[in-house]
């Protein structure tokens, strides 16, 4: 993976979820869906900021019970 790719420009560990999320909020129709992988440390922090931006939103775990991944549905 290159650098880019694994660690954020910004001293913000969700930077590029930031801008995922925010892009969807403008991008998706109503009720529209959204999936993530995450970086389990950060997905507290990505959930709150995707409800901010409007989205109900579910972590998944993975087999090893980590949060791996979320799913958010726009809000109508």
């Amino acid at each position: 993976e290159p650098h880019l790719a694994l660690f954020s420009p910004q001293d913000d560990p969700i930077y590029f979820y930031k801008c995922i999320g925010i892009s969807a909020n403008f991008l998706l129709l109503n009720s529209g869906f959204l999936a993530l992988e995450l970086h389990p440390p950060t997905a507290s922090k990505v959930e709150s900021f995707l409800v901010q931006q409007g989205f109900d939103v579910e972590v998944i775990k993975d087999l090893a019970g980590r949060s791996r991944f979320i799913l958010g549905q726009k809000r109508v």
